[in-house]
Formats: structure tokens, C-alpha cells, sequence
């Protein structure tokens, strides 16, 4: 899924944000901004602290809510799911909906729980029906679950939208 969904969030450098911060200190958006660039940057010690100063200002910051899952994630925090579900309930846009029940299926995808992440990537599907990632997914956990026909169904339909699943097809070459 797209995890950089605020590509016009900021464009300039990071001495920009910091003068903005420097001009603006109670703005939100600027101590955003800053995260956000440093998230860009692969710094996310820095975004996550420029960031929670963002949601500080304005618990609201849907945007800042969910750069932090990002920033969270990326830095290996396991609790980085309640920053996108706070944004989710925030602002329930479909960027946000896709991104969160993939991340909801891949922890299910982690634990074993192969169904229960095939059901959440079903309404992953519906929300972004021409997003390979969800379909190669699917293929992923029905090759778990020894469904090796249904997990041919979907790399073939992955691989129709870009995806490269030459990994899942060679799996299941001896199997089929």
C-alpha cells in the first residue's frame, strides 16, 4: 500500500521546516512537516519526535497520527497500529482504510492466522481492487493454508496487475 500518501505534504528542505517551525512554534502542520521530512529522510527517531510534538499541538493531526504508525513501524515499535487506527478514526479516507487492514492482516498473516488475514485482504481488495500487493498476499496465505490452486489464482492475478511472484510460482510448480 502507499505509504507515503502526503507526497504534497512537503516538498522544500529541511532547513525550510525549521524556519517555519522557528516563525510558527504553536503549528502543528510545521512540527508535521518536519516529521514528515525526516520519515522521508529513513531518520525516525527524528520524525517520531518532531511528530509527537505535531499531535500534541492538535490531537486532531489525522496526518501526523499517521505518519507516526509509519515512523513506528519502520523504527520496529510493535504498538505502531494505534497511531493509523487513531488516524483512521480521525479521517476514515480510503488511504488510511487500506493501509490499516493490511497491516491488520499481515499481523494476522504473522501469527499464524491465515483465514482471518484472507478475510481482512478481501476488504483490502475491495477497497483497491487494482492493487497487485493485496492479491499476492492472498496467493501468500493460501500457499499457508495448503490451498495451492486458490494461491495459483492469485499470483496469477498479481502478476497480471506488475506484482513479481516468481518466488510464490516456484513454490508452487512441484505442488500443482
Amino acid at each position: 500500500y502507499p505509504e507515503f500518501i502526503f507526497d504534497s505534504a512537503f516538498v522544500g528542505k529541511e532547513a525550510d521546516a525549521l524556519a517555519a517551525i522557528k516563525l510558527m512554534p504553536s503549528s502543528s502542520r510545521a512540527f508535521f512537516q518536519l516529521g514528515y521530512f525526516y520519515l522521508k529522510e529513513g531518520n525516525f527517531s527524528k520524525a517520531i519526535r518532531f511528530l509527537e510534538k505535531s499531535i500534541e499541538l492538535d490531537s486532531l493531526n489525522h496526518n501526523a497520527y499517521w505518519a507516526m504508525g509509519i515512523a513506528s513501524k519502520k523504527s520496529g515499535q510493535p504498538d505502531y497500529m494505534k497511531y493509523m487506527k487513531t488516524a483512521l478514526t480521525i479521517q476514515p479516507h480510503k488511504n488510511y482504510r487500506l493501509g490499516y487492514q493490511f497491516e491488520v492482516s499481515v499481523d494476522y498473516f504473522q501469527k499464524g492466522r491465515y483465514i482471518e488475514s484472507i478475510e481482512v485482504l478481501d476488504k483490502v481488495i475491495w477497497l483497491a481492487p487494482k492493487w497487485a500487493g493485496g492479491y499476492k498476499s492472498l496467493a501468500i496465505n493460501y500457499y499457508y493454508l495448503k490451498e495451492f490452486k486458490k494461491s495459483k489464482y492469485y499470483a496469477d492475478l498479481a502478476s497480471g496487475l506488475g506484482a513479481d511472484v516468481n518466488d510464490i510460482f516456484k513454490l508452487l510448480k512441484p505442488l500443482l
